[in-house]
């Protein structure tokens, strides 16, 4: 396997996952109404699959909001016309009551923003308040879920090695998988990768030779990320020791127990798994992919070595 080459086209994991996004845009869009065509437009131009349908569905829950809540049929153009900054400044405070974090707000405030403004140039809200919506105030909030210091990649590492911190029960699938668990915590927490490219990662996108992988970022632009030698050791133990037999390059890299393609979901859960039980909390309160990555390219791990490598995102 080390001679093996990083050769073909894109993964069809990633063909079939554009698909079911334009489906999923396509769907609410027809939920909501005609005369929004134009900002329909102006997000197939302007945003990857993934931030259009973030967009459709935060458009989505604004208007649920102006009907249930404001007696406003945001349906009927003439009723749009009438809604005010007010009502769009209760809605973020509303979103910010369910413990959404100021980052999450600010995307939001900017759905939003998008909405008025394209609605504006069509004549169908107040131009007064589109050219407010981006002015609403958001208040910093703190990111407070982690109130011990992180303790270290190499500590939840050591735990995926030899076990420690989980339960019998968890140990079970653990003999099974620890090899690919060991490699899921190397690509997120040393490497830097994101979800969606270790899910799409198949076995073509290894290069060992020239200890590199290839991922694929927004709109599926290709990009070599190279991996040390401590990585390069842990793809080798499961490629050679877990990792079921590879029928073609196109196979995917990292399987579930019923031999299927681990989903974002599955990655999360691995991921929060051993990096709550490393700190003694439940698994719920371990840290997701996102999280893990961010915290290990801030964080100091130099006297262990594990110091992620630098990439442009």
């Amino acid at each position: 396997m080390e001679h093996l080459q990083a050769l073909g086209m894109p993964s069809q994991s990633i063909l079939r996952e554009k698909e079911d996004l334009e489906n999923k845009c396509q769907l609410i869009e027809g939920e909501l109404p005609a005369f929004m065509a134009p900002f329909f437009r102006h997000l197939v131009g302007s945003f990857e699959p993934k931030s259009r349908l973030a967009y459709l569905r935060e458009t989505k829950r604004f208007m649920e909001y102006l009907d249930f809540t404001q007696g406003i049929n945001p349906y009927g153009s003439s009723d749009l016309c009438h809604v005010n900054i007010e009502q769009i400044d209760g809605y973020l405070r509303e979103s910010a009551r369910k413990d959404n974090g100021s980052k999450a707000l600010l995307r939001k405030r900017s759905i939003i923003n998008s909405l008025f403004k394209q609605l504006s140039y069509e004549s169908l809200v107040d131009n007064d308040v589109a050219e407010n919506v981006g002015k609403i105030p958001v208040k910093p909030q703190s990111f407070s879920a982690i109130k011990k210091p992180w303790q270290g990649l190499d500590k939840t590492l050591e735990g995926v090695k030899d076990g420690a911190f989980l339960t019998e029960k968890e140990k079970q699938y653990w003999e099974k998988t620890r090899h690919r668990d060991y490699l899921i915590l190397e690509l997120f927490g040393r490497m830097g990768l994101l979800a969606q490219e270790v899910y799409h990662l198949d076995i073509r996108d290894m290069d060992l030779k020239n200890m590199r992988l290839r991922v694929y970022g927004k709109g599926g632009v290709e990009e070599w990320v190279p991996f040390d030698e401590d990585t390069g050791r842990a793809l080798q133990l499961f490629i050679n020791k877990e990792r079921k037999p590879i029928k073609s390059n196109g196979d995917p890299l990292l399987l579930s127990l019923k031999g299927l393609r681990l989903s974002k979901r599955q990655l999360r859960e691995i991921t929060k798994k051993y990096t709550g039980a490393s700190r003694g909390k439940n698994r719920e309160e371990g840290l997701s992919p996102q999280r893990l990555r961010g915290i290990n390219q801030k964080a100091n791990l130099d006297k262990q070595g594990f110091q992620p490598i630098e990439r442009n995102d």
